[in-house]
């Protein structure tokens, strides 16, 4: 039985550059593995430590597929290549079984010994 996932991918990256061509190439994945998906633009509220509150445009991206560990584990990493290549910090994604998660993506700085 099919299910839907998500994810969302905001439109415009930390320092305002418009991530449309990898909204656009995560929907193309999504179609190649799963068969098909649909987008649409949202509009995204979060706060950060110090209570401020954003507001993100972005592209929600739906998918139907039938759940299983490796196609959550697909799906997952088709929204986590896109969100680091957009340059975001985290990633919503709600899995087709119903998990939902918002991994933090930034690269986080390597320590080199002394």
């Amino acid at each position: 039985m099919l299910r839907e996932g998500r994810f969302v991918i905001p439109t415009k990256d930390n320092s305002g550059k418009s991530t449309l061509a990898i909204v656009n190439k995560a929907i193309t994945e999504a179609v190649n593995r799963f068969g098909g998906a649909t987008a649409y633009e949202i509009g995204g509220f979060w706060t950060d430590s110090n209570g401020l509150l954003y507001r993100d445009a972005g592209m929600a991206i739906d998918v139907a597929y039938e759940p299983s560990l490796a196609n959550d584990q697909a799906f997952a990493a088709i929204a986590t290549r896109a969100a680091i290549q957009a340059e975001q910090e985290s990633v919503y994604i709600r899995l087709a079984s119903g998990e939902v998660s918002i991994p933090n993506v930034k690269p986080q700085p390597v320590e080199v010994a002394a």
